[in-house]
Order: C-alpha cells, then structure tokens, then sequence
C-alpha cells in the first residue's frame, strides 16, 4: 500500500554469482505498475552484496506490486 502522488525510495540488497546479463537486464528491483520508472539499477556477474535504490513518486496509485527480478523475462543464465 502507498499514499497516491507520494515520492519513495525502494531499496534493496542484490548479490549475484556468475550472472550473465548479456541478454538481460541483470538483477533488480521494480514496481510493476511503474515498470522502468520504478526500477532499480541492475546487478550484473559476480558481486557481494549491494544496495540499489530507485526514488519514484507513486502518481495515482494507492498500491504497487513489487517485482524482485532475476535477469528480466527468463533471459539471463
């Protein structure tokens, strides 16, 4: 649940192994409603833990779904 026309920050911890983003957008947090607006940067090949952060503003919505992604569509190994 959000409060609608309100700025967020989404932040997330990403440590990846051997992922190769060649063909996708790496690993990443995003909100579905906001799609790339809402999406974190991506964590790509061998990395410790990392903290990533997107600030959005939630415009009308008054809740958003939260995607925690894997490579983005089945396209990372």
């Amino acid at each position: 649940a959000v409060e609608p026309h309100t700025r967020y920050a989404l932040r997330a911890w990403i440590k990846t192994e051997k992922l190769d983003g060649s063909r996708s957008l790496g690993a990443f947090a995003n909100l579905h409603q906001l799609q790339m607006e809402g999406k974190t940067p991506a964590v790509h090949g061998t990395s410790d833990w990392q903290l990533v952060e997107s600030v959005f503003d939630s415009g009308a919505h008054n809740r958003l779904l939260l995607n925690l992604t894997y490579g983005g569509w089945g396209r990372a190994t």
